[in-house]
């Protein structure tokens, strides 16, 4: 028997397949849910748990996904505890038992879990520390490895700008990032010149960012993309901190000076320091855009904590530059080819469309 035989492996093999599969489900709950709120009953996504092409599966709760989640990343936590072999090496291109934790702080702070989600990201800090100011920059060449949790390998011919893989096909690399979040750098922060540079785009030299550009001399977005960040569970312990019951400003905010320590020479606390519970809080969603820029975040991050969005360059052409919160477009729509290839969902069409 192949369980009895070998079951360090058949922990290390289920571990991982219930960490995706929970994952892959909570990405798509971002998407569809109109609440992230952790006893929601309004729609969230069909939570496939068995291989049947037959099957037509209905919307659950989100309650129900956020039930099913959690289960999985519980048993997959405690799987990935006793395996056969050690799964990361120096690359991080695996799923582990610190790569469950990270996804369950992120999933926790999704939840308002706050206690959860601040003591899985303190064990997630405590096994990954930040990379170093002088480690950062190699960090988007691929050069190291600080401070990475998990990371999607690439090889030769999988990174090219026309490529369906993670960096394309958009191309993030022609990105301009808009004025009023590049002025919130500064000459002495590392991710100034990590994250943006100077780039030639049909003869018009502009300010792109150039966060993913490429491992070497060339421009084929071919770097390993970085899932899970040791950065981003400081920010989530920060701002579990500060959105508890009995709010915790002085960790949160010594989360906040630890980040920025990492990032800009000669960073003084002492000059820096939020007072209060907003203005603390306002200050991680801005150490969040700032650090997390192009990986994924600021739609959801805006989502799920309710701001208006209202963009200041959005120029002159646009026909709509701001989306209040109760818009409909903070979800996604079922597509109509889903709903012909499944019509269960035929009465579950997300509110608004």
């Amino acid at each position: 028997n192949f369980s009895t035989e070998n079951p360090g492996r058949v922990n290390r093999l289920k571990g991982q397949a219930l960490a995706i599969r929970a994952m892959a489900h909570f990405d798509l709950l971002r998407y569809w849910a109109v609440s992230y709120d952790r006893s929601s009953t309004e729609l969230g996504v069909p939570y496939v748990e068995s291989v049947n092409p037959e099957a037509k599966p209905a919307r659950e709760t989100v309650q129900e996904n956020y039930n099913k989640i959690f289960r999985d990343l519980q048993e997959a936590e405690t799987l990935l505890g006793t395996v056969d072999r050690a799964i990361n090496g120096a690359n991080r291109a695996f799923i582990d038992q610190v790569v469950v934790k990270a996804i369950l702080a992120r999933v926790n702070l999704y939840a308002k879990n706050y206690d959860a989600a601040e003591t899985y990201a303190t064990q997630v800090i405590d096994a990954r520390p930040l990379a170093t100011r002088a480690q950062f920059p190699g960090v988007w060449t691929d050069a190291s490895k600080a401070g990475v949790i998990w990371a999607v390998n690439f090889n030769a011919g999988e990174g090219s700008a026309s490529s369906g893989t993670f960096n394309g096909p958009s191309n993030r690399n022609r990105f301009r990032p808009s004025a009023e979040l590049l002025e919130k750098y500064t000459p002495s922060d590392v991710r100034t010149t990590a994250y943006f540079g100077t780039r030639n785009l049909s003869g018009n030299p502009r300010t792109v960012m150039t966060k993913f550009l490429s491992r070497g001399a060339a421009s084929d977005n071919l770097v390993d993309w970085k899932v899970f960040r040791t950065a981003e569970m400081y920010l989530i312990r920060a701002e579990a901190r500060a959105m508890k019951a009995s709010p915790d400003l002085i960790g949160a905010v010594a989360d906040l000076h630890a980040l920025r320590a990492a990032r800009i020479e000669g960073y003084n606390p002492l000059l820096n320091t939020p007072v209060g519970v907003q203005a603390t809080l306002d200050a991680i969603a801005l150490e969040r855009r700032k650090e997390l820029i192009g990986e994924g975040h600021r739609f959801f991050d805006l989502k799920r904590t309710t701001r208006t969005i209202t963009r200041e360059d959005c120029g002159t052409t646009a026909t709509n530059c701001t989306l209040a919160p109760t818009a409909r477009e903070w979800a996604w729509p079922i597509p109509q080819g889903e709903i012909d290839a499944n019509p269960t969902l035929e009465n579950q069409q997300t509110t608004g469309y």
